[in-house]
């Protein structure tokens, strides 16, 4: 975990502040020095809500000064590992040392041991700008593309500034020691007992789903025209508005001209009411302006495929039915060993089920419930199939790694969503399905009515000479 360096050694300052940087990025507010060093400087951690108020070894409890605890509690932004899916903050120093970066801690390579670059980063904050430059001085810049390689940033000129405090340890309660809930390395532990059986127990079927996004939903609006990063949008909210304010939920309904709530002078409510309120009218508002991602007109522009390690691996795939009906049943699309089964990312389908109830006989169920899937991303990063932006920052800083630990290719999946097509994914606990016909439509698919059929059709595409 990363160690508070809670001294008033060095000539670096205990903490800084950055204001002003996009909010898209989730970067604005306080970073507290650490012990590690990187490129020469110590890299600093951002102080959340999370980690200042968290139930045990929370920072707040080191502090003694009422000044800086009503900076910190004023500043930290109210989001963490507990409430929002987001990669950690790290302002670290650049290679040429002459600014600072702020990227995940996703895609820190401290752990390397050596000198070198930052990786994926969404901030770039120099000390100064050289005359000659069109930039004026100090001004910072912020990711709003990548090169169609993947390789090269592009950056856009925003006003993002950093603020040295000068809080130093004799604000903190002598000897303190506070580490954060993250660290330089994501691990995996794993949860098998010695001693116990490791035969593969018998599976369901999956949830039927897609590989990506069929609507946009409001919440993936963050990109212009020409395929840059609006980081001046306020969208990515709508992906966590239960960790939003009044005021911030207020803000994002001025913003799409939604009608706020006029309450009597004798109605009592709370906080917690009028957020309820609010996030209940931007759900409406979501499902409302709703509207169909087109039909990709070339499957290489994003595909998944499905591979055969194993004998009797199979994908399911949905049956046709009446129209209007809910109640789907599969059929199996049975992939023979040694190829792969390639399909859009909107195509409905799941993970056939290991068990002997499929026919298998006794004793030769799959060995291992094991099916390699791969995904064939297109250079788009608006096309990518995130659940949101964080998660698609999250997915490049990882990227940009030169290896990857187990624990880090965990969160590289982790990232890839899938989604299920409710009839109302923004009413609570409400799990009714779109029905199957209306859906098969809009995406354009045909599907077989009899497992006879499809078995049929695959054998002609198989041997199209017997016909």
């Amino acid at each position: 975990m990363f160690r508070a360096d809670i001294t008033d050694s060095g000539s670096w300052p205990l903490i800084f502040e950055l204001k002003n940087a996009p909010a898209c990025y989730l970067a604005n507010g306080p970073y507290l020095r650490t012990s590690s060093v990187f490129n020469d400087c110590p890299v600093y951690a951002q102080i959340t809500r999370l980690e200042l108020l968290k139930e045990k070894g929370n920072l707040k409890q080191f502090i003694d000064n009422t000044a800086l605890e009503s900076f910190l509690l004023s500043t930290a932004q109210n989001f963490g590992h507990e409430s929002l899916r987001a990669g950690e903050r790290l302002l670290v120093r650049n290679p040429e040392k002459n600014g600072w970066l702020v990227q995940s801690v996703s895609a820190y390579r401290g752990f390397s041991k050596r000198e070198g670059s930052c990786g994926f980063h969404v901030l770039n904050i120099p000390d100064n700008i050289p005359n000659g430059t069109d930039m004026p001085k100090n001004s910072a810049t912020c990711f709003a593309d990548l090169s169609s390689d993947h390789e090269q940033l592009i950056t856009e000129a925003c006003g993002a500034e950093l603020i040295s405090h000068k809080f130093g340890a004799s604000d903190f309660h002598s000897g303190s020691r506070f580490c954060f809930s993250f660290g330089s390395r994501r691990v995996a532990r794993p949860v098998v007992r010695p001693g116990t059986g490791y035969k593969p127990n018998v599976t369901s079927h999956q949830q039927c789903h897609t590989d990506s996004k069929t609507e946009h939903d409001g919440a993936d609006a963050m990109w212009k025209e020409d395929g840059k990063v609006d980081w001046n949008s306020d969208a990515f909210r709508l992906s966590y508005m239960s960790t939003l304010s009044v005021d911030e939920l207020q803000n994002c309904c001025r913003t799409r001209n939604i009608q706020l709530p006029v309450y009597c002078e004798d109605h009592e409510k709370t906080e917690q009411s009028q957020k309820d309120e609010l996030i209940f009218l931007l759900g409406n508002w979501l499902e409302t302006n709703a509207t169909t991602i087109p039909v990709p007109s070339n499957m290489l522009d994003g595909a998944s495929a499905l591979f055969a390690f194993f004998t009797r691996t199979a994908l399911g795939v949905p049956c046709s039915v009446q129209a209007g009906s809910r109640d789907w049943s599969s059929l199996k699309l049975r992939i023979p060993i040694g190829t792969a089964v390639l399909f859009r990312f909107d195509f409905l389908h799941h993970g056939w089920r290991c068990s002997s109830a499929d026919g298998y006989p006794a004793g030769v169920e799959l060995p291992v419930h094991f099916r390699a899937h791969f995904y064939l991303l297109s250079s788009k990063l608006s096309a990518l199939p995130m659940a949101n932006f964080e998660a698609l920052l999250e997915f490049l800083s990882v990227s940009s790694l030169e290896s990857m630990d187990v624990a880090t290719q965990l969160l590289m999946l982790e990232c890839l969503q899938t989604f299920v097509p409710w009839a109302k994914p923004y009413e609570d606990k409400n799990f009714t399905l779109k029905p199957l016909d209306d859906f098969a439509k809009s995406r354009e698919y045909t599907l077989f009515e009899s497992q006879e059929a499809l078995d049929d059709y695959c054998k002609r595409q198989n041997h199209p000479d017997e016909e």
